[in-house]
């Protein structure tokens, strides 16, 4: 092989190993976002808070025990895009004002029966409590003026970091 040959395969190497593909992704100009949510003044634990731009991909992400967010764009792209916001958070608890139906508790005692059977755990009560559903009634403890596509939370999405807080209260 000459050297010239060699330089070219050289060159060609470093090319692709640079990732000359022309397959990367490009996504728009995203920024950090963070903040803190409450309702009726206290942290609101494990609520999912979504930044819905008005054209575009949505961000989001689930408050912590302290009532905090970091949203995310991607898996791995952390942020929100720059601009306006329709922003929504919602929060999942158990009914505890619904009783389930005669089906759903029949289902639920045929459900426990086959678990036990099989050597798994029957309830999914916290602290392992029995009679409770295996999958309860469910509602969003969040006013519906701040979880659906007509809520009335906005946000500006501005360059660098935004610390962007949500205090929240019940009707």
């Amino acid at each position: 092989m000459s050297l010239f040959s060699f330089r070219v395969v050289g060159i060609l190497g470093v090319l692709t190993a640079a990732g000359c593909s022309g397959n990367s992704v490009v996504y728009p100009e995203v920024a950090d976002v963070v903040g803190l949510v409450t309702l009726d003044g206290k942290p609101l634990e494990a609520a999912t808070i979504t930044f819905v731009p008005e054209a575009g991909r949505s961000s989001s992400g689930v408050t912590d025990s302290s009532g905090k967010y970091s949203l995310h764009y991607t898996g791995t792209l952390r942020g929100a895009m720059l601009g306006t916001h329709r922003v929504m958070i919602k929060k999942m608890a158990p009914d505890k004002n619904v009783t389930p139906s005669a089906v759903e508790q029949f289902m639920d005692k045929a459900t426990s029966q086959m678990l036990k059977s099989s050597g798994l755990p029957a309830t999914t009560a916290a602290g392992g409590a029995e009679n409770q559903p295996l999958k309860p009634p469910m509602i969003n403890v969040v006013g519906p003026q701040y979880s659906g596509s007509e809520s009335v939370l906005t946000a500006s999405v501005e360059p660098n970091t935004n610390e962007i807080d949500f205090a929240l209260v019940t009707e």
